[in-house]
C-alpha cells in the first residue's frame, strides 16, 4: 500500500515541482532586496555626484578668475537644478569697466537625479558683499562671485536629495576664495 501512495520511487532523482517554487520565491525576495538597496546606492551617488559637480564648477571660477584676472560669477538657476559660469557678470549684458561684456563660459549644468536640488543656508545670500553686491538675475537662486584678486562672495549653498536625510554643504570662504565640501 505504501507503495502505491507514494509519488517518488526510490530511484527517482529530480525535484518536484513543489520544491522548484520554493527555489524560485526565494530568489526572487534576494532579488527584490538587492534592486531595493541598490535603489538607495544610486540616490546617494545621484546626491553626491551633483555636489562634487557644483564643486568643481566653483573651482574651475575661480581659477579662471585668477588666472585671467576677470571676474567669474556661477548663477544658480532653475529652482536649483541648474548652475551656469558667467565671465565679468551674472547679468547678461552687462559690460565691466574694462570693457568686457558679460558671457556665458560654462551653460546649463544640471544637478544629477530627479530629486536633487541646491539651496541657499538661510541667512547667507550670494553675494552679500563686494562690487557685485546685489547683481544677480531676479530668475536666480544665487550668484557666486570669484575676482581676479583670489577672493569670493561668501556663503553656503545646500545639496540635497528629497527623501534622504543626507545633505551635503558647499561652503565658499570670501577672503581666499576656496571652495569645501561638508557632507
Amino acid at each position: 500500500m505504501h507503495r502505491l501512495l507514494s509519488f517518488r520511487s526510490e530511484d527517482d532523482s529530480g525535484f518536484s515541482l513543489i520544491e522548484l517554487m520554493v527555489v524560485f520565491v526565494i530568489t526572487g525576495v534576494v532579488a527584490a532586496m538587492a534592486l531595493w538597496g541598490m535603489r538607495g546606492y544610486q540616490r546617494a551617488q545621484e546626491l553626491s555626484g551633483s555636489a562634487h559637480d557644483l564643486v568643481s564648477s566653483l573651482r574651475s571660477a575661480g581659477e579662471r578668475a585668477q588666472s585671467e584676472g576677470r571676474t567669474y560669477c556661477v548663477n544658480v538657476t532653475g529652482g536649483g537644478t541648474v548652475w551656469s559660469v558667467w565671465r565679468y557678470s551674472c547679468q547678461p549684458g552687462f559690460t565691466s569697466s574694462p570693457g568686457g561684456t558679460a558671457a556665458q563660459v560654462l551653460g546649463n549644468q544640471h544637478v544629477v537625479g530627479n530629486s536633487v536640488t541646491v539651496a541657499v543656508k538661510s541667512g547667507e545670500p550670494f553675494p552679500s558683499s563686494g562690487a557685485n553686491a546685489g547683481n544677480c538675475p531676479a530668475a536666480s537662486l544665487a550668484c557666486i562671485y570669484f575676482y581676479p584678486r583670489g577672493t569670493a562672495s561668501t556663503g553656503s549653498l545646500l545639496v540635497r536629495q528629497a527623501g534622504q536625510s543626507k545633505t551635503f554643504e558647499v561652503h565658499v570662504e570670501g577672503l581666499t576664495g576656496r571652495v569645501d565640501l561638508v557632507g
